[in-house]
């Protein structure tokens, strides 16, 4: 099935789709009950501190993710992790930090490699606010996904009582230490790929398969 996905930061109107694509992907992996959606905590593309992203096909919203900007005691991160949030302030210093989190993507589309292409863009985004360090808590079965992305393993709690006693794993990126100019490269090689594709890659990107 030939399918057309871009990459867009999220606008009001989006807000609807944007919240469902979570409760449906947090319901389906056993994060929340159905019936809990108002228990999660959802982006709000008209915060300045948050870049909301969303993936679509025509104009449905497939996918998303956000990332929140701040100095690290000013971020929502459980005191569980504070030893961990300081390992990575020691090594970025005292700037801006990203926390990644509301990742969401339909079932029908997870093969679509439509979470890469929102990383890809997330991480252009970070780089342009000078972001010293990206953080993300995450489901251990999904480390592994993230380390293949440059991340690196923090720590990990077997149960957190600030997740539901759930097991997570802390992991940290450093976009000052990843070169724009392979991001960039990557992006032009997928125009090349595809030479009807118009925009800049922190604005729009597709692609096809």
């Amino acid at each position: 099935m030939r399918r057309k996905i871009r990459v867009r930061r999220a606008t009001v109107e989006d807000i609807p789709s944007l919240r469902e694509v979570i409760r449906v992907t947090y319901s389906e992996r056993g994060y929340v009950a159905p019936h809990e959606g108002d228990r999660i905590t959802y982006p709000d593309p008209t915060d300045k501190r948050i870049v909301a992203l969303v993936a679509t096909e025509a104009k449905r919203i497939v996918g998303t993710i956000s990332v929140q900007f701040g100095r690290a005691h000013s971020l929502p991160i459980s005191d569980e992790f504070a030893q961990e949030l300081r390992i990575v302030t020691e090594r970025a210093g005292d700037g801006t930090i990203g926390h990644i989190g509301r990742l969401a993507v339909y079932e029908e589309y997870r093969t679509e490699r439509v979470t890469p292409l929102l990383f890809r863009h997330l991480t252009l985004h970070c780089l342009l606010h000078n972001v010293c360090a990206a953080i993300c808590i995450v489901n251990p079965r999904h480390e592994q996904f993230y380390v293949r992305r440059g991340f690196e393993l923090i720590g990990r709690r077997d149960e957190t009582p600030g997740l539901r006693n759930a097991p997570a794993s802390f992991l940290a990126f450093y976009p000052k230490e990843i070169s724009l100019w392979v991001i960039i490269r990557r992006w032009m090689y997928d125009r090349r790929k595809d030479p009807k594709r118009t925009g800049y890659p922190l604005e729009r990107s597709s692609f096809h398969s």
